[in-house]
């Protein structure tokens, strides 16, 4: 049997192996190897690399840089710009020229109006924006406030803007409310509208859109608004498509003159009521070759109803309604002034040195109106009862209340325009006939309250105007103390806006320091007249309105009589 041999040595050649010692040193000389290549080869292609890159950032840094600015200046502007359009009452985007325009007493060269805003419930506050040239070879848009309608010393100044381009654009859209229509046959002939914008011009062309149709009319008429007209009758003569199938109440009315790149609803020109505006759209940009462009779009908010209530009155006379051919018989009430008859010339607790305290309730709504009245007149400067046409001991200092009309030839109170009860004394009446006089009639503190808890009411305005005729060397001028709460005229009818009412040779209109061929409200507008016609009666009357004056003033001149009325407009719906 054959045995396996164990432990028996292998035979052949021994196989090479590395000492230990040996194998490091062979493994060091392996990474120095790596390493020396990484640094002479691999590291300068990075270091070019990221060179390369930082280059490029530090050539885009100026860019960068100027746009994180842009874009911070825009919501500084959108901040600023929304909160002004909501709270304004008037807007304007005239370039210049325009009165009040907020500005410092000495302006930097260059500056340019962009948009220009007020708001009179907030104390009479103006705010321009403007372009100025900021002295580094670019323009800032700056925001100046002035408060109380001055045209100098801004209350702030800021440039909300650093770096824009001249030349910023504000596009402003409107309309009007279709209140109701008139129809003859099946074509609609008169458009009853509340309230317009700007003014509307013969062969305008109206559209009244409704359930996504829109129909055009020709209007064959001009009318001037006031800030807020309400109730207008506006005559169209022919209409596209010929037969209407008719449209809602409510729906929108545009003149498309308004819409006009060079129009902005009129704003252009003058200061426009945002009663009606839609949009307020400011585009803009900042300098260099890549700015910054944004569009801010803000529609201006119905005014808001302070906070603050005051105490009513116990009425002591009435606001009332008349009847007839008036165009706003439904809205537009006339103080009854009959306790000024038995007026002995001391004021009243709460009129301290302004003469009677008036507190006249509104018919059928549950509205105050309550102002202080003061008469001064030259025939009877110290102060005494008067003897006239309405008799003796009625009335004081030179003026009684009377009833419309006040006059055979006067326009208000005859042909059924405006007709009150006799029993009623609506105008303020010279007395003393043939004495030549000047009476100051002065009314302040005027508010317009809900009798229940004082909370004064907001989007009435103050109604004045000419309760007798105005003839040969006679005048009456009415003055509003604030720019903020202009004169504006309301027409007797849409054909005819104050009639022969001032016949003056000084403006074909006869309202001297007004045009009323293209209105813009006035602090002060005066009717004056160098002829008499005494063969018929005048053919229409001056009639004035304002926003929420809180102070009015009314002189009167008369070589034999003249008169006045005041009276409050509410809103369409009161």
């Amino acid at each position: 049997m054959r045995q396996r041999a164990y432990g028996v040595p292998r035979v052949g050649p021994t196989p090479w192996r590395r000492c230990p010692g040996e194998a490091e040193t062979r493994d060091e000389a392996g990474f120095t190897l790596i390493e020396l290549i990484i640094v002479t080869l691999i590291i300068p292609v990075i270091i070019g690399a990221i060179t390369l890159a930082l280059i490029s950032v530090f050539s885009l840094q100026a860019g960068t840089s100027g746009r994180i600015a842009d874009s911070g200046d825009a919501q500084v502007v959108s901040s600023n710009f929304e909160t002004d359009v909501q709270n304004a009452s008037l807007i304007t985007s005239a370039s210049t020229g325009l009165s009040p325009q907020c500005t410092p007493a000495s302006p930097i060269a260059g500056g340019t109006q962009v948009l220009g805003l007020q708001s009179p419930a907030n104390g009479g506050t103006v705010i321009s924006y403007e372009d100025v040239a900021n002295g580094n070879g670019g323009y800032s848009l700056m925001r100046y406030v002035c408060q109380g309608g001055a045209n100098s010393s801004p209350v702030s100044s800021n440039a909300v803007s650093s770096n824009v381009r001249i030349g910023q654009t504000v596009s402003i859209t409107c309309d009007a409310t279709l209140a109701s229509a008139q129809t003859s046959g099946a074509t609609y002939t008169t458009l009853n509208l509340t309230p317009l914008p700007a003014a509307v011009n013969i062969g305008d062309h109206i559209q009244v859109s409704s359930g996504g149709t829109t129909e055009t009319y020709v209007s064959t008429q001009a009318f001037i608004p006031g800030p807020s007209n309400l109730g207008i009758s506006l005559t169209v003569g022919s209409q596209s498509p010929a037969s209407s199938p008719g449209f809602a109440i409510g729906s929108q009315v545009v003149d498309t003159s308004w819409a006009s790149p060079t129009n902005n609803c009129g704003a252009n020109s003058s200061w426009i009521s945002t009663a009606s505006v839609t949009g307020v759209t400011f585009a803009t940009a900042g300098a260099g070759k890549n700015p910054y462009a944004y569009n801010l779009v803000a529609v201006p908010r119905p005014s808001s109803t302070p906070s603050q209530p005051t105490t009513v009155s116990p009425p002591n006379s009435s606001c009332v309604f008349a009847t007839g051919s008036g165009t706003y018989t439904s809205s537009l009430c006339f103080v009854d002034f009959s306790s000024w008859n038995s007026y002995s010339g001391t004021s009243s607790s709460s009129c301290p040195g302004q003469g009677l305290a008036m507190s006249a309730g509104i018919t059928n709504t549950s509205y105050t109106l309550t102002f202080c009245m003061n008469v001064q007149s030259v025939a009877t400067a110290t102060g005494a009862s008067v003897t006239g046409p309405i008799g003796t001991n009625a009335g004081y200092n030179g003026v009684a209340a009377v009833s419309f009309p006040t006059y055979p030839e006067a326009f208000l109170g005859n042909n059924k325009f405006y007709t009150v009860s006799s029993t009623q004394h609506p105008a303020l009446y010279q007395q003393n006939s043939g004495v030549g006089k000047t009476t100051t009639v002065t009314i302040t503190n005027i508010e317009v309250s809900d009798t229940n808890d004082g909370t004064p009411a907001t989007g009435w305005e103050l109604v004045t105007g000419d309760a007798e005729t105005t003839d040969a060397g006679e005048s009456l001028t009415w003055t509003t103390s604030n720019p903020n709460t202009p004169l504006n005229l309301l027409p007797n009818t849409p054909s005819s806006p104050v009639g022969d009412a001032c016949s003056n040779p000084v403006s074909p209109s006869g309202l001297m320091g007004v045009n009323v061929v293209t209105y813009v409200g006035s602090q002060t507008v005066t009717c004056a007249s160098s002829t008499s016609d005494t063969a018929q009666a005048r053919s229409g009357t001056v009639m004035l309105e304002s926003p929420a004056p809180s102070q009015l003033t009314v002189t009167m001149v008369g070589t034999g009589l003249e008169a006045m009325f005041l009276g409050v407009l509410l809103p369409s719906g009161s």
